[in-house]
């Protein structure tokens, strides 16, 4: 665009004449003269040496129909104080920026669509879906400092897959539901881990990492990354629906573990019983309280007592082929333990005690821990003790 001259005089008193689009002021003090540009379009102002950027961007505004508000000076892209003189300015290029009054208060009467939500509308309605009593649970707090700082869900599973399988927004829900099972425990033991993060069945990358360390015939559930850095569980079947909610808290509390202990001792399942039983019992008082049905247990199991649960499983592992046989023995331990000391624990808590039996036997389980370990390692000095783990399972034989 060819460029656009004009000057503009100021005075002490001056006296306003309009000529041909100028504005003049008539004195005969020194002026400065400056060069402005405005939407691809240079200008050269005239002004006393006395005048400051302020009453530059005066003129443009008179002169462009300007929202004074809007406007803005740069000099070598860095903004121009109001206050800065005319001289300082001499022999720079100014790029001014403003918007119209007209565009102003075009904008200031326009109305938003109603169809349209805004984030903060957005944030307000995932709140109460979450908290509403048509979701699974209300999304418990986490501890501010000991807790699972990111949830991860995996995003193939956008629910237009036509196979039923739960959307990622599903998974990354219910990642979050499982780590407000377990904030209590977290922020007992001061545990943090970096992220929950959701393992994709078709992911084979820590199955192959598996395979190299000698577990290749097994179907991986979870895995704790250099002792809570990242912690992932394998929420799906292999057609991609949800495994059993009770299955994935164990799995969850297993790898919780490693964050403390690293190779399956008795140490290790030692601290897996007291994380269970601690659970199973805080689950139960709560279902007692709310009148409703047990979520992490199923019905038969809900009616036993708690120690026989945690004893079940840990003697579940005795006979995982997946694991060695140092490690079975170590979990065989710990559950023939459980199961004979269960029986000198009753009575021993008071009425309405927080704990199980389980839990109350956790110093007797620590010293059982210390003296399994020692006489299995041993038997097995190969055995180590760095922090990280797995849970894995025996793949089962194919069928026809």
């Amino acid at each position: 665009a060819p460029a656009v001259w004009s000057q503009i005089f100021f005075v002490k008193k001056p006296t306003r004449e309009r000529l041909g689009g100028t504005v003049r002021m008539a004195d005969a003090s020194p002026l400065v003269e400056l060069r402005v540009a405005f939407r691809g379009a240079e200008s050269r102002l005239a002004l006393p040496a006395t005048a400051t950027a302020r009453d530059v961007i005066e003129s443009l505004s008179e002169t462009h129909g300007l929202d004074r508000a809007t406007v803005k000076l740069l000099v070598k892209g860095k903004k121009v104080a109001p206050d800065a003189s005319a001289t300082s300015l001499q022999g720079t290029k100014i790029i001014a920026l403003g918007t119209t009054a007209a565009a102003v208060a075009d904008v200031a009467t326009r109305r938003s669509d109603p169809t349209l939500r805004g984030f903060a509308d957005e944030h307000r309605r995932e709140q109460a879906r979450r908290l509403s009593p048509g979701t699974s649970h209300a999304e418990p707090t986490q501890h501010p400092e000991y807790r699972f700082c990111k949830f991860v869900a995996v995003t193939r599973f956008a629910g237009n897959t036509g196979d039923g399988a739960p959307h990622f927004y599903d998974a990354e829900r219910l990642l979050r539901s499982l780590a407000g099972d377990v904030a209590f425990l977290m922020a007992r033991y001061k545990w943090t881990v970096g992220a929950l993060a959701e393992m994709d069945p078709r992911d084979d990358r820590l199955l192959k990492k598996k395979a190299a360390e000698g577990d290749g015939n097994c179907t991986l559930l979870g895995y704790n990354e250099n002792a809570g850095a990242r912690i992932y569980l394998r929420l799906r079947d292999e057609a991609g629906r949800f495994r059993p909610r009770d299955e994935i808290v164990q799995t969850l509390l297993h790898e919780l573990c490693h964050n403390a202990v690293g190779p399956h001792n008795a140490a290790f399942y030692a601290l897996y019983a007291q994380l269970r039983g601690a659970l199973l019992e805080r689950t139960k008082r709560r279902a007692r309280r709310d009148d409703n049905r047990v979520r992490t247990l199923g019905d038969a199991e809900a009616a036993k007592p708690v120690e026989d649960v945690v004893a079940r499983e840990i003697a579940r592992e005795a006979g995982n082929a997946a694991i060695s046989g140092a490690e079975r023995a170590s979990a065989a331990a710990v559950a023939n333990f459980i199961v004979d000391a269960a029986p000198a624990l009753d009575g021993a808590a008071p009425p309405g005690a927080p704990e199980s039996r389980a839990a109350a036997a956790a110093p007797d389980r620590a010293v059982l821990a210390a003296a399994a370990e020692r006489r299995l390692q041993q038997s097995d000095p190969k055995r180590d003790s760095a922090g990280g783990g797995s849970t894995a399972v025996p793949r089962p034989p194919p069928t026809d």
